[in-house]
């Protein structure tokens, strides 16, 4: 593909294509499993996994974030919709010891490896990890 190519095409929606009118139904409680999670995926096309991080690697990749977006070259921003108040890159695994052990931890999720599993078929590969800040 080329770099240029936008591969997901800007689809209009409308009151009658959403399935959720506040962010709580997205959300995981933690008796849900994976099953229920892939359901909740499959309807709403997107969940919240929470506590997918500890506190700890949150805090530090947050830290991260927010002090690499300060140094953003415009070549590295992801293009978004509406992103006047919002910013989009890619991250490294080897960019920061913070990001590898992120990306640890949400392999080693089983609900969540469960749940990409369930949608995409055995052993899925990240291949990519992009932040959105706003």
């Amino acid at each position: 593909l080329d770099a240029t190519e936008e591969t997901y095409p800007r689809v209009e929606c409308d009151i009658d294509d959403l399935t959720a009118l506040d962010p709580r139904p997205l959300i995981l409680q933690p008796n849900q499993t994976a099953l229920d999670a892939t359901e909740n995926v499959l309807l709403h096309g997107a969940s919240l996994f929470p506590q997918t991080l500890s506190t700890k690697t949150s805090s530090n990749l947050r830290s991260y974030i927010l002090k690499r977006s300060r140094s953003l070259s415009p070549s590295e921003k992801v293009d978004v919709i509406m992103n006047d108040y919002r910013t989009s890159f890619t991250l490294s695994a080897t960019e920061d010891p913070s990001v590898a052990t992120a990306l640890m931890e949400i392999a080693n999720n089983q609900r969540l490896s469960q749940t990409l599993e369930n949608l995409m078929g055995p052993d899925p590969t990240l291949m990519e990890f992009q932040v959105i800040i706003a």
